[in-house]
């Protein structure tokens, strides 16, 4: 209010640009010149808070990029993890695999002495009954 008197008590011959468009704006009752809704105060506050979102943006960026260099060091140890396991599930199939190959020969084995006896054990009875 204190404006609109300051240029009601102005000479118009002295007014600036700015001056001149308002007190136009003020005779025809046209209100668009007057900041209705905002102030100095809360803008600088709006960019105090763009600010502390950039920051906060900027933080957010920063864990992230740690956090994914941080799982690639776990990529990294569990992959070194599983090609130890790998290595130890190839080695305990190939022991595996000569446990049966051995037991395999000693069955075929047995078979053949097992043969070997029956008709051992044939050829006496034939022996005994002729």
């Amino acid at each position: 209010m204190s404006f609109v008197f300051y240029l009601h008590e102005k000479d118009p011959q002295d007014f600036t640009g700015p001056e001149s468009a308002i007190k136009h704006c003020i005779e025809r009752k046209d209100i668009k010149w007057m900041p209705l809704g905002r102030s100095k105060l809360l803008e600088e506050d709006k960019n105090n808070v763009n600010d502390d979102i950039l920051k906060r943006i900027e933080q957010q960026a920063g864990n992230v990029g740690r956090e994914l260099e941080g799982g690639t060091e776990v990529k990294q140890l569990v992959l070194s993890s599983m090609k130890v396991l790998s290595r130890l599930v190839d080695s305990r199939l190939d022991q595996f695999s000569e446990q049966v190959a051995s037991s395999h020969q000693r069955a075929a084995t047995g078979r053949t002495n097992m043969s070997l006896d029956m008709v051992s054990e044939f050829i006496r009875c034939t022996e005994n009954h002729d």
